[in-house]
């Protein structure tokens, strides 16, 4: 069995300790809502952890209203406080009122009330996985008629994960040095759900590294021949050979230069045989076009991480870049440019939402 080495994925905890919460009981007679309040001491979570923010509140019959008159049902609004120019201003979360539940299109899978519609006095919420971004100050407002009530309740998020390469050479960790790698730096071998927290929140490397599972991951995936000919297109230049999801070695070129693809731009191609067949060795040694999504609609964007450890010397792999005979080359650098303008531009990144749209039934999570 060939020993699978890695870097290591690190997860350091900063200060966790949990807080007592403690109810304050003093109520308004007068007031028709009545929060329960809790101490403002923040609620303190570890990243990748769910996060649950109470939020409890009563209903006593407004003075205002009929005899046969029934009270309007209660209209709950979660936001996270944010500063803008020294003021502060609210980003929505969600919004409830009887059975339906509006979650804003940032917070959707990841949001929701679970006591909410069974229990209306209920207004907890819960965030699936904290993420960094998450830490900050929250409203919870409750509104009946011409009457509200609102709590502010802070959330700290603890931990950050972090990539870490001895000095020696890249990917020379098995999974115990790993581990001793993060207890060495004063930290623990992060989890799966610690990466995807990261993730989400832009952490952004292509470097393979070890987790708390054995698993070996990164933040990103091998490329397709299509996306690296469309980032080609969009001016990507790299003369340096590197993997791509079909098993083949291609590299873009925008800018012909000796020794570096022949005197016309395009996508260079790597084969095994100076017939040009066949794919480089699986064992060969190259780097990688990895690819994430931009966050705009499904443009990708390929990113080249840093060369891996050349193959040792006296390797017999016969590698022919097929640029080197124009006329069998079947590379992009023989088609006109303007057959690729044909392609339709990228559309918009996506319509907003309207906030005032209607809500969706509630359910106990997302």
């Amino acid at each position: 069995m060939v020993p699978v080495m890695g870097d290591a994925a690190c997860w350091v905890l900063l200060g966790l300790s949990l807080l007592p919460i403690a109810v304050l009981g003093s109520q308004d007679e007068g007031k028709v809502i009545h929060i329960t309040r809790v101490q403002h001491r923040p609620v303190r979570v570890g990243l990748g952890e769910p996060v649950t923010l109470p939020c409890l509140f009563l209903l006593h019959p407004s003075s205002s209203l009929g005899p046969n008159e029934p009270p309007e049902p209660p209209r709950v609004k979660w936001s996270k406080v944010r500063s803008a120019g020294g003021q502060r201003e609210d980003a929505p979360i969600l919004v409830a009122k009887e059975n339906a539940v509006k979650v804003v299109k940032a917070y959707e899978g990841r949001a929701w009330l679970p006591g909410y519609p069974r229990d209306r006095s209920n207004a907890t919420l819960q965030l699936r996985a904290a993420r960094a971004s998450d830490a900050g100050l929250y409203r919870c407002e409750v509104v009946a008629g011409i009457d509200d009530e609102q709590d502010l309740l802070p959330l700290e998020v603890t931990g950050v994960v972090f990539h870490y390469r001895p000095a020696g050479q890249r990917y020379a960790l098995s999974f115990p040095a790993a581990r001793r790698a993060c207890r060495d730096n004063s930290a623990v071998i992060a989890s799966p759900q610690h990466l995807q927290a990261a993730f989400e929140d832009g952490y952004d490397n292509c470097d393979a590294g070890w987790l708390s599972d054995q698993s070996v991951r990164r933040g990103a995936s091998l490329a397709t021949t299509g996306q690296l000919y469309l980032a080609w297109r969009d001016g990507l230049d790299q003369c340096d050979p590197g993997w791509l999801a079909d098993g083949s070695v291609r590299y873009p070129i925008r800018q012909p230069r000796r020794k570096c693809g022949g005197e016309a731009p395009g996508v260079r191609t790597l084969y095994q045989f100076p017939n040009r067949t066949g794919f480089p060795p699986a064992a060969s040694r190259f780097d990688a076009y990895c690819y994430k999504a931009s966050g705009h609609g499904d443009t990708e964007q390929p990113v080249l991480p840093v060369p891996p450890t050349p193959d040792p010397p006296g390797s017999d792999n016969v590698l022919v870049e097929h640029s080197e005979d124009p006329g069998t080359s079947g590379d992009t650098r023989d088609i006109p440019r303007d057959r690729y303008d044909l392609l339709p531009p990228p559309g918009p990144a996506g319509l907003g939402e309207d906030e005032d749209e209607q809500l969706r039934p509630a359910s106990g999570s997302p």
